[in-house]
């Protein structure tokens, strides 16, 4: 078969051109995918950054307005325990004034009984009586009865001054302790209205900061992040050598007190969807404010905030024992104080992200976490 050379070779070259040109296409679509599945990749990573960074930021402002919140809570703390005394002190000051009353009333009545039987009786002029000298015996009676009553009622004005006095007297101290207590409440009102806002800007904080964490994988990864912060804060403290007098610490297993009573909101080991990391102490809850006592002799060894455990205080109990005591409202004691058991050293709250007031109490040895509830008698 006869074939027409040169419209074959331009045929071929035509289709050689076709080629040329589709497999280079091909090539630059994928390599456009690739770029657009690193460009997602790439801002994914920094939308996680991004989001690690705003929490970072929120957990700053958060121990900012806690910390703040127990300062303020332990000042109206103070200031309540000032008001007591005044109050008491304002009515020991109230009955004295009622007292004066009293006997400034007797002492007057008193006085204008005397004068009242003075002018009834209308007795003769002194310098009359002295003139008169047809009965000595009568006239020396007279000037000696004269001579009582003016006693008498010299001293009646004197008691009355006296008791205005110091009616005057207790009235400026009553004064003086209404301004004073006025003043510690006008405070104390001032305070709680400061620790309404900063309640409020807590809050808002913590949804924010609830917002930004959605992911659970997130989630656990700051979980763990805030473990490690927690052990190393624990393998700082148990590096220092502390000295504790009294009953060892293993000595009271089984026997200890808990720190507050509440209901046992979970227990030590379990896990929740949302927080996968077992839980290394007891979370129990109670009231807002509620007082938190230590369980056993020791020294305080850490007493700040930290990221999510908010107000944390730690109590090394010699021998590697240490007690934890995380969320609180107000911590009462500083680091070196020596506290005794059933002394108060903070009080319940919901500091480091807690949506409801509780407290999470760990039991340590050598930096091990330990079941409280192996330690402590009966039930929160």
């Amino acid at each position: 078969m006869w074939i027409n050379t040169k419209r074959f070779t331009t045929v071929f070259c035509c289709l050689l051109t076709l080629l040329s040109v589709s497999l280079p296409a091909h090539a630059t679509t994928r390599s456009q995918k690739i770029k657009t599945i690193d460009s997602k990749i790439s801002n994914t990573q920094s939308s996680i950054q991004y989001s690690q960074a705003q929490r970072d930021k929120l957990s700053q402002q958060l121990r900012s307005t806690e910390v703040k919140i127990g300062q303020v809570s332990v000042a109206i703390s103070q200031l309540n325990t000032q008001v007591r005394p005044l109050n008491r002190k304002l009515q020991q000051l109230l009955a004295q004034e009622n007292r004066y009353h009293m006997k400034l009333r007797d002492q007057r009545a008193a006085l204008a009984s005397q004068l009242r039987t003075a002018y009834i009786n209308h007795q003769e002029n002194y310098t009359k009586l002295l003139l008169n000298q047809e009965n000595i015996n009568r006239v020396s009676r007279l000037m000696t009865y004269y001579q009582f009553y003016n006693h008498a009622r010299v001293k009646l004005i004197k008691e009355v001054d006296s008791t205005l006095t110091q009616l005057e007297q207790v009235q400026q101290q009553i004064q003086a302790s209404q301004t004073h207590l006025q003043h510690v409440l006008n405070q104390r009102i001032s305070e709680k209205h400061d620790l309404t806002q900063i309640k409020r800007q807590r809050e808002a904080v913590v949804k924010q900061l609830g917002r930004e964490i959605r992911s659970k994988t997130q989630r656990l990864r700051a979980l763990k992040a805030d473990k490690q912060q927690l052990q190393h804060v624990v393998n700082k403290v148990a590096a220092q050598y502390v000295n504790i007098a009294g009953k060892p610490f293993y000595s009271l297993h089984g026997k200890l007190p808990w720190p507050i009573r509440g209901r046992l909101l979970r227990n030590f080991g379990t896990t929740t969807l949302s927080q996968r990391l077992p839980l290394q102490g007891v979370l129990i809850g109670n009231s807002l404010g509620h007082n938190i006592r230590a369980i056993a002799t020791g020294k305080v060894v850490y007493a700040d905030w930290l990221r999510g455990f908010g107000l944390l205080m730690i109590v090394d109990h010699g021998k590697g024992y240490m007690t934890l005591y995380a969320h609180c409202n107000a911590l009462y004691k500083t680091v070196g104080n020596i506290v005794q058991p059933g002394e108060q050293i903070a009080t319940v709250g919901n500091s480091g992200g807690l949506t409801s007031p509780a407290l999470l109490f760990q039991i340590r040895r050598k930096g091990i976490p330990q079941n409280p509830r192996h330690w402590c008698k009966g039930r929160p």
